[in-house]
């Protein structure tokens, strides 16, 4: 009988526990602006953060990109969802928003760029090079010359970087809140995404 009791209770316990950290963790992910987190992204390479700012963007290429702004500045990173999260809705536009996600970064060096060049000119489309303008976007079987001059100047900014090579950063999305102002209270609430 005793057993029983017992093991009732670790069991309970073990559920309870379970239950509360994963409560904890999403409580201790850090909220922070567009521009602390570009000015020290750096620190924040693979960690989960939440990002305040305004939708500048969604891609009409099937919602699989959007791109946040500040609300006082020009400071912009792109986000991209988890096969999870599924894909960002267009009404989202406008909109203020937490992005909840892992800062990724991609290291673009010279081999990079030649491996993007050959893609390219397969008619590949990078994420590399994918900056939210879509104007001069049509379908092509080969490499046309906005392609090329991006190309060029990728090259230039790695041999002024003096790194022997630049980043690009996003953001993976997993959860997105909208931030909606009420008189002087603000309200955030999960946005469903588009499946």
């Amino acid at each position: 009988m005793i057993k029983k009791v017992l093991g009732t209770l670790t069991i309970v316990a073990l559920i309870y526990s379970c239950g509360t950290k994963q409560e904890k963790a999403e409580n201790t992910i850090e909220k922070i602006k567009i521009e602390d987190l570009m000015a020290n992204i750096d620190n924040y390479i693979d960690t989960d953060i939440a990002i305040g700012g305004i939708v500048n963007h969604v891609c009409a290429h099937g919602g699989k990109r959007l791109f946040l702004v500040s609300e006082n500045s020009d400071v912009t990173i792109k986000v991209i969802p988890t096969e999870a999260f599924g894909v960002f809705n267009k009404e989202l536009e406008g909109s203020s928003v937490y992005v909840y996600g892992i800062v990724k970064e991609l290291r673009i060096d010279d081999a990079y760029i030649n491996d993007l060049e050959k893609e390219m000119s397969e008619g590949v489309e990078s994420e590399a090079t994918h900056d939210g303008n879509h104007s001069g976007e049509e379908e092509t079987t080969g490499i046309d010359s906005s392609q090329v001059q991006k190309i060029a100047e990728m090259r230039q900014e790695v041999a002024a970087s003096g790194k022997g090579y630049i980043s690009q950063y996003w953001i993976e999305c997993n959860k997105i809140e909208a931030i909606e102002e009420t008189g002087t209270e603000v309200v955030e609430k999960a946005v469903e995404a588009e499946k």
